[in-house]
């Protein structure tokens, strides 16, 4: 009885490591975004500034000249916010279809729940699914 509260000990060591891990990757990923994200904008907001200085000289008002960049700015955002959206997501789509056919192990489809004896029960496809399936038995037992 010893090893397996020992094994259960360690498994959940290692499943928080793994969620640090996890969590610092995409940390990570979220920094260089921003990053991204902002130097695109500078370089939006910088692109343009001898055209905005002739329809200054023509009597372009400084308001409606800030209105017409922030405008730029949404909509660059929200192009490539969605166009980001529906890529990543084909491209997910697409990535577990060509695992689950090569390989056999798709990601997706996972359902569990506890059943009345605490057992962790349902319908298991994926290392996703059987890695919660095995973070819920520790958390239970």
């Amino acid at each position: 009885m010893q090893s397996q509260v020992e094994f259960r000990q360690v498994s959940a060591r290692l499943l928080r490591i793994s969620d640090a891990t996890q969590f610092g990757l995409a940390l990570t990923a979220l920094v260089v975004g921003l990053i991204s994200v902002t130097t695109t904008l500078s370089m939006v907001a910088h692109e343009p500034r001898g055209e905005l200085a002739v329809l200054r000289a023509l009597g372009l008002r400084p308001g409606t000249a800030a209105l017409a960049l922030l405008l730029d700015s949404v909509l660059l955002t929200l192009t490539g916010g969605l166009v980001g959206s529906v890529a990543g997501g084909l491209l997910a789509q697409g990535l577990n279809t060509v695992t689950n056919e090569v390989l056999g192990v798709g990601a997706g489809g996972c359902a569990y729940h506890h059943d009345s004896a605490g057992a962790v029960r349902g319908r298991h496809r994926g290392p996703a699914c059987r890695l919660g399936r095995i973070r819920a038995g520790l958390r239970s037992g």
